[in-house]
């Protein structure tokens, strides 16, 4: 980089980091390597709200062993949010309807997003590229299997299931191709 006549390098971008936190950024010149500055940058994604409780549906997802690694794990954007409320109300009302059981079924709401966004290392051993990569950046929702029998141990999906995919898709839900229940929203990977 190439100082301004005061001696200022402005950097207009900055490739972050897939884990979010805070970090200390040093810059050295090159001529002279005793001269440096650091800066301190917050790498999070901006705008993420709690998605919280309700009576229709519950928050899990922490209670594992894996899942204590990150004890606040229900976060999102502000559209996930809205657009998965309203899907999970939906559900719901149908599994209390005639069609759907005659039982309301409480879904359990699993991971989601960390406070920041980021990486979300479920198991501790920070692969980026493992299985809950899709949650850093706050789209993504993992739907327990109990309550509502959802889907079978080969990821096929019953009754209640198809349901709940299809009330998800009328949210702008896409449920990826994995054995779990995982959606993804507005785009979301």
């Amino acid at each position: 980089l190439t100082t301004d006549t005061n001696g200022v390098v402005e950097i207009d971008s900055l490739v972050a980091s897939q884990v979010s936190g805070n970090y200390l950024v040093t810059a050295t010149l090159k001529a002279d390597t005793t001269v440096k500055d650091t800066v301190r940058l917050n790498v999070m994604v901006p705008n993420f709200v709690e998605f919280g409780t309700s009576d229709y549906w519950s928050l899990t997802g922490n209670i594992t062993t894996e899942g204590q690694n990150h004890p606040s794990n229900h976060w999102c954007t502000s559209v996930t949010k809205d657009d998965l409320t309203k899907a999970l109300k939906k559900f719901y009302e149908w599994s209390a309807s005639e069609k759907g059981g005659g039982k309301a079924v409480k879904l359990g709401i699993n991971d989601m997003g960390l406070v920041w966004g980021g990486a979300f290392d479920i198991f501790g051993n920070w692969n980026l590229n493992y299985e809950h990569s899709f949650h850093r950046i706050g789209l993504s929702v993992d739907i327990d299997n109990k309550p509502g029998e959802l889907r079978q141990d080969d990821g096929t999906l019953t009754k209640k299931g198809q349901k709940l995919k299809e009330i998800m898709e009328a949210y702008g839900g896409k449920k990826y191709k994995e054995t779990t229940i995982h959606f993804g929203f507005d785009g979301g990977i």
